[in-house]
């Protein structure tokens, strides 16, 4: 990938290191990315693909970072760095949209991708789960419909009210007889079938 501006250009391989025939592959450090520069005739990597990381802060879509790029100009032993956010563009396979330096050591790239749009559209877990809700809420709402046209008040109300609470009731006591499993307390009331009271 290429973006060009006044001051030079800017090359981007997001998965590989350039090879000594691509724009860059000159440079003695391996790097991912690079500027060459147009004012001072010279290139300098500004990212290696071995040391790529999501930086805490996003600043897109999908924010990268490319580090241990060409040793700054600052007085300070340290290397330059690259943050590339990836956004949506439903046009391009891939694309240098801009790229811009901060300062001597940090850069911003933007790559276009329609890998990177949203599709909107529903999955088939997304459809299941609206089906299933759905079901249930007209289940619950017209029960209590029914039973209330009949007469029924408070919790009588719920549709199939003493089923729910032997379900629940019973829930709750396979989530102690799991517990008891787990934390070894042989303490439950439940029995082996091995037991001598299952035996005929």
């Amino acid at each position: 990938m290429t973006y060009k501006n006044d001051n030079g250009s800017y090359y981007f391989t997001p998965c590989t290191m350039f090879n000594d025939q691509q724009p860059c592959g000159a440079l003695t450090a391996e790097t991912s990315i690079c500027e060459v520069s147009i004012k001072l005739k010279m290139q300098k990597a500004l990212g290696f693909i071995q040391d790529v990381s999501e930086p805490i802060k996003q600043l897109g879509e999908l924010t990268l970072l490319y580090s241990k790029g060409s040793t700054c100009n600052n007085g300070v032993d340290t290397t330059t760095s690259s943050y590339v956010t990836f956004v949506c563009d439903k046009q391009s396979p891939g694309v240098l949209v801009s790229a811009y330096a901060a300062d001597d050591c940090t850069y911003y790239l933007q790559v276009g991708s329609h890998m990177f749009c949203r599709s909107g559209k529903l999955s088939g877990g997304d459809i299941f789960l609206i089906v299933v809700g759905s079901l249930t809420g007209a289940y619950f709402i017209g029960g209590v419909i029914v039973l209330l046209y009949i007469g029924e008040r408070g919790l009588d109300v719920i549709p199939n009210r003493q089923v729910w609470c032997k379900f629940f009731g019973l829930v709750g006591e396979g989530a102690v007889y799991v517990k008891c499993k787990v934390t070894g307390n042989t303490n439950n009331k439940y029995q082996s079938l091995d037991s001598p009271a299952f035996r005929s």
